[in-house]
């Protein structure tokens, strides 16, 4: 996998000279096994001079027809060569679109088609070097470079090129050593946002889930964690990961965090993800505090800490038809600034901090959305976006009525009659659209959604016992080790409770942390339907 909108500048990688897949060789013009060659574009042709007109009969009569003026013959040699190929992408299988195929020297280029292939007329016969990059090459800092070619006056060289494949890729950055603990690896490059440098020392953080089985507390879910460091040339590696990973991978530097973007490997040994990060000057816009004096019941939601920038998205706003929707709502998770879209569905977010963003989408009747974005303060970013119509929503009798009898059973609907905490059932999560889970509690009085880090962390009101938060799911403690949005998606929610510290049952009373607020999560798996 690749990371969306990546955009490396070309520069020196690793070479990978002699893992051009292939032999090269040379066809004469329209020859060739199986291969249709036109003639070259830059071949000489002179057109032949048409003959003077003769002289009259009455002024030549008498005297010697004069010799017929010579004429040049057309020059039709081809005094160029040029080659024709395929370029591969071994590492996810297929062709390789729109990768740049240089000749080294040549001063000539080619971009490869929708079959990866691709083909450069008018190169001065030699022997010269090919290089292929493309940005998923340039996503892992490897560059491809064949070794001399021989182009031969009036002939074509004809070359199959190829990334490396995924083992090689595995054993080049995560040696057999490092994979002790799984047989995979999530690898990729973060640079600075703004300016393409290498983000040395940046910090990433792949999460996901396993299942975890146990006497104690039956089915549920553990979160993993797994972090490295970006080196100087703006590489990580996360080595050892299981063969099957569903989850995110997240960059941060200097407080400030990239979006989520999501990792699903489905039993490759090579995911490869590309981050930028925000650059040092994003200002922050924080918003207002409670007021003094405040009770914790009383308090107002707060999102903290929105930011702002120079960087901005634009683009149009469409149904699966095509058909343009007005009045769609966007905003990048944790900035300021929002927007709706125009009559004909197109839209400009500005002020928006740089680097890799969550851009999330929200219109009535149609299916939130959350795409992620490379934004940069140099140049606006385009991203169109197609949405989809919201998934019925299940209404019969039955369902709802075993939804009811699973949540009497679990005591939500007892608690939510005693007057102390707050409850969200499950019609109530939906009208917030939520994309992620901090959504669903943007409304809930005593918690923040604190975007300082330019991540939504979920936290307790200041004042209210601290910030601390104790999670309770399907009736179990858990505790959340990685980012509460990568544990579960909003889908899967049939009912929160939250308590203040004072207000939290006793079973939900985690020892140690009783000035702690209290999360509890209902998943539509425990109480059914």
């Amino acid at each position: 996998m690749t990371a969306p909108g990546s955009r490396a500048p070309r520069r020196a990688r690793r070479s990978f000279a002699g893992l051009v897949a292939g032999s090269t060789f040379a066809i004469g013009l329209g020859m060739g096994a199986g291969v249709a060659v036109a003639p070259f574009a830059a071949a000489r042709v002179v057109a032949q001079q048409a003959a003077p007109p003769a002289p009259p009969a009455s002024k030549t009569k008498g005297k010697a027809a004069p010799a017929a003026a010579k004429q040049p013959l057309p020059d039709t040699t081809h005094h160029f060569s040029g080659v024709i190929g395929v370029a591969i992408d071994s590492i996810h299988g297929g062709p390789l679109r729109d990768a740049t195929v240089i000749v080294v020297g040549g001063k000539r280029e080619g971009v490869t088609d929708s079959l990866g292939q691709f083909r450069i007329d008018s190169i001065l016969p030699g022997e010269y070097k090919l290089q292929l990059s493309h940005p998923l090459l340039d996503s892992i800092g490897l560059a491809i470079e064949t070794q001399p070619i021989a182009m031969p006056l009036a002939r074509y060289a004809v070359v199959r090129m190829s990334t490396p494949s995924q083992s090689t890729v595995l054993n080049l950055f995560c040696p057999p050593d490092k994979r002790l603990t799984g047989p995979a690896a999530v690898i990729g490059r973060v640079l600075d946002a703004d300016t393409d440098a290498p983000a040395t020392g940046a910090r990433v953080v792949l999460y996901w889930t396993e299942l975890e089985v146990s006497a104690a507390t039956g089915v549920h879910r553990a979160p993993r964690v797994r972090e490295a460091t970006v080196d100087s040339s703006g590489t990580y590696r996360l080595c050892g990961t299981p063969a099957s990973v569903q989850g995110s991978v997240r960059a941060s530097r200097g407080g400030l965090a990239t979006a989520d973007v999501p990792i699903s490997n489905q039993g490759e040994l090579v995911t490869i993800a590309m981050l930028h990060v925000p650059s040092p000057d994003t200002a922050v816009t924080a918003s207002a505090s409670a007021p003094a004096g405040t009770t914790p019941a009383a308090a107002k939601p707060r999102t903290v800490a929105l930011r702002t920038g120079r960087a901005v998205v634009e683009g149009r706003v469409t149904d699966p038809t095509g058909k343009p929707l007005a009045g769609a709502e966007l905003s990048v998770a944790g900035a300021a600034p929002t927007t709706t879209t125009s009559d004909s569905g197109t839209y400009t977010l500005r002020g928006l901090p740089s680097g890799t963003q969550a851009l999330q989408i929200r219109k009535l009747s149609f299916a939130p959305m959350q795409v992620t974005v490379d934004l940069s303060a140099r140049a606006p970013h385009r991203t169109d976006v197609k949405m989809l119509p919201a998934p019925p929503t299940l209404t019969p009798v039955q369902v709802e009525g075993k939804r009811e009898k699973g949540l009497r059973n679990v005591g939500f609907t007892q608690r939510q009659k005693s007057g102390l905490g707050r409850y969200l059932t499950e019609d109530q999560i939906a009208e917030k659209l939520p994309t992620q889970m901090t959504d669903i509690f943007t409304t809930v009085p005593g918690l923040t959604i604190d975007y300082s880090s330019g991540q939504p962390q979920l936290r307790g009101s200041r004042g209210a016992g601290g910030t601390c938060l104790t999670y309770v799911i399907d009736g179990v403690p858990t505790p959340m080790q990685g980012d509460f949005n990568d544990y579960m998606h909003p889908d899967e929610v049939a009912a929160v409770e939250v308590y203040q510290p004072s207000e939290a049952p006793p079973q939900f009373q985690a020892s140690g942390q009783s000035d702690c607020a209290v999360v509890v999560i209902w998943t539509k798996t425990r109480v059914g339907g």
